[in-house]
């Protein structure tokens, strides 16, 4: 009996709890603003991208004027701090100078080069220390404010030329330097090679 009349408690409490909701309206879902696309998901090329992240060719030259004229004077680009007597300072070995040259913005094969033409090392294994070799500087100097062509060799790479008429040092030679622009936005020299005139 006591079974029943519990069971018959739940079963009245059950009834009037259902017929007591309320309809709530039903609002359709909204479905979900598409998300603007990103330059990974249509494969490098975007169709609206942001305003400001957008150079045009002229201010990507600026820059590569900027970059060129720092990279190829020798104490703003490949020359390290020295102390008084010539010794390379935080360095111990001729490839921490090439990895150094090339966080600054040179290519490794560049780097390599530039290393092997102003950097010696001295000195015993357990006292070795790098020395500048002093020299005049690397042919080809970018004047940043002469005259010079840009050509476009792909989205991401440009052809500098420029010419060196009056260069005392070298006397008169014609420089190419090829730059990438990185996905970043900053630059790296890749080629930096000289032709006599």
């Amino acid at each position: 009996m006591r079974i029943n009349i519990l069971a018959l408690s739940v079963a009245s409490l059950l009834f009037v709890g259902c017929s007591q909701q309320v309809e709530q309206p039903v609002t359709p879902p909204t479905p979900p603003t598409p998300p603007q696309e990103t330059k990974a998901q249509v494969g490098g090329e975007t169709s609206n991208p942001p305003q400001d992240a957008v150079k045009t060719d002229e201010e990507t030259k600026q820059e590569i004027r900027e970059k060129l004229t720092r990279l190829t004077e020798p104490k703003a680009g490949y020359v390290l701090p020295t102390s008084d007597d010539g010794v390379v300072q935080d360095v111990s070995s001729l490839a921490e100078v090439t990895e150094r040259l090339r966080k600054k913005g040179y290519s490794l094969p560049l780097a390599k080069a530039l290393t092997a033409e102003f950097y010696k090392e001295q000195g015993a294994s357990g006292a070795k220390k790098v020395m500048l070799i002093a020299k005049g500087g690397y042919k080809g100097q970018f004047a940043g404010t002469a005259e010079a062509t840009f050509t476009k060799i792909n989205r991401w790479a440009w052809q500098i030329v420029q010419k060196h008429l009056e260069d005392q040092l070298y006397g008169a030679h014609i420089s190419t330097y090829e730059v990438e622009v990185l996905k970043d936005g900053t630059y790296r020299l890749n080629a930096w090679t000289n032709q006599d005139l």
